[in-house]
């Protein structure tokens, strides 16, 4: 896709700083180089130039029009620079950014300058027409399909993307699922379907939404950066709140915080659930579970997409992953047949309920981005007829853990290995929910400081048809880099 003209005219009139040298700012210096080869860039970040990763620094000695702000100081003199590029982990509230942008400063991000782009794009491409419940609708090329969600995100947008590559449809996947949006605008044709994940922090500020919205269950994340769960919560407004009349929408209406995102959008709302409606609700719901099937329902015609038992995912919540990626499909005309042989031939994303061996007649579980309680608490629920020797605890983000410890104690739990900091607090829940419910269940555990002694400590316990299970509902900083770190050590230590 060629970058018009009238975007490299507006950029170059701007004295621009790349906040944050993460991967978003790599990709975004590195978009910028290649359009703009002779104006002056400013780097700015907290670490210093020894530091930055090899790559950075080898860029940073071959390219002479840098302006180089790093350490201690790096955000000293944001506000001589008009255009910022900030990376999502920074946070908007820092006081010299908000005095940057008091002093007339833009904020932007890879993922904005991404959508400017596609946006301009679009207007100079005929729309394409897609429909659904025999109603049509105009949604330009290329599509922006943009996914949301505390949880499931990353398995609904790969989901998405999946069901139209199988099909030979044009299409890439970008944003937080793994990398950054400007890092795609050379493979962007007419007639791609761009699917990206949206995490909180990529959504903040963002003054776009995509074509079309899918909102996945939004629950307590990130209470650590945000003030509250109604920051958390708005934070992710901007999923639907410039969506269009002729734009969608598709949610769980079961999720109040789901459907209160969903409400902002002036766009068609479509939805989906597990249980089958009532006969009056049909129009409403397009997907459900019915006879043991994910249905989709076409103006009060039932179609049978795909058995739950072909489903390749471990979870009643991973149906919740797939029903998206139905409607989508029907959206853009796919057959059921076409439908169910691409989520038939999907594989599970690493560190989410991957199986990742069996030894001694054990199965081991790798679940690490359960980072919150409610993710472990489906994991929980995959192997409820089977005993668990569970893994969790990890970064304290001060969730509630009162059903995570509930779950675990009314669950064939044998055994608990618990990680810092919050693993002493879950373990008071636990003790606390045995007392409640009244239950003399003897649960083992013991509090871990790496994954070999996690493992160890599993081992121990389990025996032949047991499932020892990384389900930490917590996120991993602390004892390791991140959950991929930490399922990546799961992984490493069994033996």
């Amino acid at each position: 896709m060629n970058i018009s003209q009238e975007i490299i005219d507006q950029l170059q009139t701007k004295k621009i700083c790349i906040l944050g040298l993460g991967r978003e700012g790599l990709s975004t210096y590195l978009f910028l180089r290649q359009i703009l080869p002779k104006i002056t860039l400013t780097l700015a970040d907290m670490s210093l130039l020894t530091q930055l990763s090899q790559q950075w620094q080898t860029l940073i000695q071959d390219d002479k029009k840098l302006s180089l702000n790093l350490g201690p100081t790096y955000l000293d003199q944001l506000d001589q620079c008009n255009l910022i590029f900030k990376s999502p982990g920074i946070p908007l509230t820092i006081p010299i950014v908000q005095a940057a942008m008091q002093a007339g400063s833009h904020i932007s991000s890879n993922l904005q300058l991404f959508f400017e782009i596609l946006e301009n794009f679009k207007l100079k491409n005929p729309p394409v027409t897609v429909n659904i419940n025999k109603t049509e609708s105009q949604l330009s090329q290329p599509v922006i399909i943009g996914v949301t969600g505390t949880k499931g995100k990353s398995t609904t947008a790969t989901m998405i993307h999946h069901v139209f590559k199988a099909n030979h449809q044009p299409t890439v996947l970008v944003g937080n699922i793994g990398q950054p949006a400007l890092n795609y605008v050379d493979q962007i044709e007419s007639k791609s379907k761009v699917v990206i994940e949206l995490s909180s922090h990529q959504l903040d500020q963002l003054p776009k939404s995509p074509d079309i919205a899918v909102i996945q269950a939004v629950t307590s994340e990130h209470l650590d950066y945000y003030q509250d769960q109604t920051a958390y919560l708005n934070s992710k407004k901007s999923i639907t709140k410039y969506q269009k009349a002729n734009q969608y929408v598709i949610f769980n209406q079961q999720y109040p915080n789901t459907v209160a995102l969903a409400q902002l959008s002036s766009g068609i709302k479509l939805n989906f659930q597990l249980e089958p409606p009532e006969n009056n609700a049909k129009n409403d719901i397009l997907v459900y579970i019915k006879s043991h099937y994910l249905t989709f329902n076409d103006s009060n015609h039932e179609e049978q997409i795909i058995a739950i038992k072909d489903v390749p995912l471990l979870g009643k919540h991973n149906l919740l992953n797939i029903a998206p990626a139905i409607i989508i499909g029907k959206l853009f005309g796919l057959t059921a047949q076409q439908i169910s042989s691409s989520i038939q031939s999907f594989t599970s994303l690493p560190h989410r309920l991957e199986k990742v061996a069996t030894k001694n007649g054990i199965l081991y579980v790798n679940d690490s981005m359960a980072t919150m309680p409610d993710a472990a608490i489906a994991a929980l629920s995959c192997f409820s007829s089977q005993p668990i020797i569970l893994l969790a605890g990890g970064h304290e983000r001060n969730q509630d853990f009162k059903p995570f410890a509930q779950k675990i104690v009314q669950t064939n739990v044998k055994a608990v290995a618990l990680f810092p900091a919050n693993g002493a607090r879950l373990l008071q829940e636990i003790e606390q929910a045995q007392l409640k419910l009244k239950l003399k269940k003897d649960i083992q555990h013991k509090i871990v400081h790496s994954m070999p002694e996690a493992i160890a400590f599993a081992q121990q316990f389990a025996q032949a048809g047991d499932v020892i299970l990384l389900a930490p509902g917590a996120a991993s900083f602390g004892v390791f880099t991140d959950y991929a770190d930490r399922g990546e050590q799961f992984r490493a230590n069994i033996e």
